[in-house]
């Protein structure tokens, strides 16, 4: 639940929102940064830092379409940045080196972090893989919509909270992204 947005906010409210009750009342303030409105360093003000932030992330934005022959009849649709993991390797065994393709209009997380990727891997040879990748390790989010698709991060293989994989199969057999065009995409809560 976010912090109130006006009023008096206590320290123990901001710790409890981001660290949870752990029933100490010492934490060490430079554990604060980033988080919220916070900056990386400096001066750290409750009011102005942490007014209506909560620890659980959310986010709104829309991907513009890229797309990658790795292979004959295997693809990637969707956005990858340059810093996405899977750059410069060979993904999914499908014998290409994975590029940048795609954009996104705003990849800055609420509640901390950036969207390095969302895209699916699709071919004749291949069960389709939709992937979502953050800058950083995060649970505090329960599932992202893309366009009408909704998938449970729940249901996502993960080995470091990270980057999460969902294989598609059945209705997505082709992928959930087109070539080209944009769509929404959404981080929940």
């Amino acid at each position: 639940m976010a912090l109130q947005s006006s009023g008096q906010i206590t320290l123990a409210e901001v710790r409890n929102e981001y660290y949870g009750n752990s029933g100490t009342t010492q934490f060490a303030m430079s554990s604060l940064y980033n988080k919220g409105n916070a900056p990386s360093s400096g001066e750290i003000e409750l009011a102005t830092d942490f007014y209506g932030t909560s620890n659980n992330i959310s986010h709104s934005t829309t991907i513009t379409m890229g797309t990658q022959e790795l292979k004959a009849g295997i693809r990637n649709n969707g956005f990858i940045s340059s810093s996405g993991r899977t750059v410069g390797t060979n993904n999914d065994n499908a014998n290409g080196t994975t590029a940048t393709i795609g954009s996104i209009a705003n990849n800055n997380i609420s509640g901390g972090g950036i969207v390095e990727a969302v895209y699916d891997t699709s071919g004749t040879t291949l069960t389709p893989t939709l992937k979502f990748e953050m800058s950083t390790a995060a649970t505090n989010w329960t599932s992202i919509t893309i366009g009408s698709n909704t998938y449970n991060r729940t249901s996502m293989s993960t080995g470091d909270n990270q980057l999460f994989t969902i294989s598609l199969g059945g209705q997505h057999a082709a992928g959930i992204f087109s070539s080209s065009g944009t769509v929404s995409f959404s981080i929940n809560s």
